[in-house]
């Protein structure tokens, strides 16, 4: 089922939030702030499990000096990479995840192997994914420790092995308030995986809109373990956020909205747009110039 075929379906995710329960591929949302107010910093918050994280002094100097620059990046490190990205035509499966980029794409589980989310690896022991995977906003409030982190998962097989995390971070204004603009997370590993290459990331401040991209992750209507993708475009460039026409379900959040050159533009965090976004569009959190210099620094 395509996200274009639940919509309609936006009353029963709102009482599994009222109960509590984690929807780990994408939330019902608030209202977000019009599209043409000021992006919001970034605050980052790590945790640890003995207690908070410090914030990187690295990023902290990246941001307290004045910049007139429009964008930045830093390159993907993929072995081998196909050239090609999927057409415009639907989810398929993925079923060679031994190859990049498919091997730097995480499925998050449980201890069992249940669907939670995605993930994509920026470094050899750096997960990136959405905030409301790695802290439980709508439920109990916690840090979710208890999550397996398996890069190139396929059905049940594991070809790479699976690790846990050692720090987690997310943005005070998502833990705190559930802020979508700002529902990202980073994961430190406890284990790393330097044969499976990772993605680069980008940011820019002007408009992406038209911009192709690919979306892969492990979606939940899907059998366990099984990664699917699809080709689209950015149909809509928020300060915080883009909008995007891939079809996605529960357990992709987290996934890289990700460019020809494999660099991440978005983390897909939202099935429902919000107001800002076009009524058939997917919404993920934008890399913004704060949260690519923060990512830079954990990574």
């Amino acid at each position: 089922m395509s996200t274009k075929s639940w919509l309609g379906q936006r009353k029963l995710l709102a009482a599994a939030l009222v109960a509590g329960s984690l929807l780990a591929g994408g939330a019902v949302l608030p209202t977000q702030a019009n599209a043409e107010e000021a992006a919001p910093e970034i605050h980052p918050i790590g945790a640890a499990p003995g207690g908070e994280v410090p914030v990187p002094s690295s990023y902290i100097a990246a941001m307290s000096h004045e910049s007139v620059e429009q964008e930045g990046s830093f390159a993907a490190q993929l072995p081998n990479v196909p050239e090609a990205i999927y057409g415009d035509d639907g989810r398929i499966r993925v079923s060679d995840t031994n190859i990049a980029p498919n091997s730097a794409i995480v499925y998050i589980h449980d201890a069992a192997g249940a669907h939670k989310c995605t993930g994509f690896l920026v470094s050899p022991d750096t997960v990136v994914t959405a905030g409301h995977c790695v802290f439980d906003r709508y439920g109990d409030q916690t840090w979710n420790w208890d999550l397996q982190y398996s890069p190139g998962a396929n059905g049940t097989q594991r070809p790479f092995g699976t690790a846990k995390a050692t720090q987690i971070w997310s943005d005070t204004a998502f833990v705190n308030h559930a802020d979508v603009r700002l529902d990202w997370g980073v994961v430190k590993l406890d284990r790393a995986f330097p044969s499976n290459g990772y993605f680069g990331m980008r940011w820019q401040s002007t408009s992406l809109d038209g911009t192709k991209t690919s979306l892969r992750g492990y979606p939940s209507d899907k059998g366990v373990g099984e990664l699917w993708g699809m080709g689209g475009s950015i149909v809509g460039s928020l300060p915080n956020n883009l909008c995007y026409d891939e079809d996605t379900f529960f357990g992709q959040s987290g996934s890289p909205v990700y460019s020809n050159s494999y660099q991440v533009l978005a983390i897909h965090a939202y099935g429902i747009p919000s107001d800002g976004c076009p009524s058939q569009a997917n919404m993920g959190t934008r890399v913004t110039k704060g949260l690519f210099n923060l990512i830079l620094s954990l990574r």
